[in-house]
């Protein structure tokens, strides 16, 4: 079976490697590999140096949209330029591939253009809602109704659509109109090591783990543990 990839748009593999999430990213894909012998092609949003990671991602193939098509500096311009990358797809792969996915909601507009061209079922893979993070996080009201679009039309053009969480399944499936049997949950996975060597100095302390952003909310955990005798690790 071969399955297309379609990187979240704008992320390449130098990034996902610059952000030291290249061996994550790819550990999925290499077990499905393993087990099913499925062939993978990861679209990115590269020039020529995401072919360097090759030897990341060993009998899988790269396409760096931006070998192919020029990359614009202005935002406006490179969405609209967007749009044409399934047509170049199609000229570049003779449309062999059995299932396309994306990686994430942003960007999904290439897929669902390159699903209709090739007529090919869609997996629609995401993180979070978008529609709903862009309210939370006080974005214009433009790029709102943007979200909220892009996602209904994934909703509806999608196979399937996965969400990592109960609370986004219920917000999706209250607030769009669509077929909810495509509707799933896949939550987001980390590795389990097992260790004895992990000494703990105290009990008095908590672990937080994420991005240092407003949206993690880091700030109501530091006035939570503030003049207690907990330390907070961040």
């Amino acid at each position: 079976m071969n399955i297309i990839i379609f990187l979240t748009y704008g992320v390449s593999l130098k990034n996902w490697d610059e952000a030291g999430l290249l061996s994550r990213e790819l550990k999925l894909y290499k077990k499905l590999q393993e087990k099913y012998n499925f062939k993978f092609t990861f679209v990115t949003y590269g020039d020529e140096s995401d072919l360097n990671y090759k030897e990341h991602i060993t009998n899988m193939e790269v396409i760096p949209i931006y070998k192919f098509n020029k990359q614009y500096n202005n935002k406006i311009l490179s969405i609209f330029q967007s749009l044409t990358i399934p047509m170049t797809l199609k000229k570049l792969t003779n449309n062999k591939y059995d299932i396309i996915k994306t990686n994430q909601l942003f960007g999904s507009w290439v897929a669902i253009i390159y699903k209709i061209i090739i007529r090919k079922p869609l997996i629609i893979r995401t993180g979070y809602d978008l529609y709903l993070f862009s309210r939370k996080d006080g974005k214009n009201f433009i790029k709102q109704g943007l979200y909220y679009f892009l996602t209904l039309a994934a909703l509806n053009f999608s196979t399937i659509y996965t969400v990592t969480s109960k609370s986004d399944f219920k917000y999706i499936e209250k607030h769009y109109f669509f077929k909810k049997d495509k509707l799933l949950i896949r939550r987001n996975w980390v590795d389990l090591i097992e260790s004895n060597s992990l000494q703990v100095a105290g009990a008095n302390k908590v672990l937080a783990v994420g991005r240092l952003e407003p949206q993690k909310d880091f700030s109501t955990l530091v006035k939570i543990f503030n003049n207690s005798n907990i330390e907070l690790d961040i």
